[in-house]
């Protein structure tokens, strides 16, 4: 579900996260997962996809917002950087997508994305900004209630 409440915000989801890994992929890529080494980070990143680490579900559900101008000051940025994103689809979801799924269209090409975090070693709040952002074209959540 969307909610437009805080500024500057264009989506907003509340989710818990399996693995406590969120992914944020370009669709069509073909690339592959990058593996999160917590002794070394908690963000890995390939060409065309990013893995940020997060609170485990029996802790907390997570936040995750999607902007499409740079993120807020005042918040810890742990990935600054480029995505390839060969067919203007970019997917957020746990690493798995068996929670929770959002895709969003942005241009076809190097899209500019920047992702902070509330708190580095247990984040309850992702902002994801994605330069020129168009929408958000599908959803998918499993009901847990």
């Amino acid at each position: 579900m969307s909610d437009r409440s805080s500024p500057g915000a264009k989506y907003e989801h509340l989710v818990p996260v399996p693995w406590g890994t969120v992914r944020i992929e370009a669709i069509g890529a073909g690339g592959s997962v990058p593996f999160i080494d917590l002794a070394v980070s908690t963000v890995a990143a390939e060409e065309s996809c990013v893995t940020v680490a997060v609170v485990p579900p029996d802790m907390a559900s997570v936040l995750i917002r999607i902007i499409g101008d740079d993120a807020q000051d005042g918040e810890s940025v742990v990935f600054d950087g480029y995505l390839e994103v060969p067919e203007g689809l970019v997917e957020v979801a746990d690493v798995a997508s068996e929670e929770f799924a959002f895709v969003y269209r942005v241009p076809v090409g190097n899209m500019h994305l920047r992702i902070v975090v509330d708190d580095v070693l247990e984040a309850t709040t992702l902002t994801i900004s994605m330069s020129q952002l168009i929408e958000e074209v599908a959803q998918s959540k499993t009901d847990r209630t």
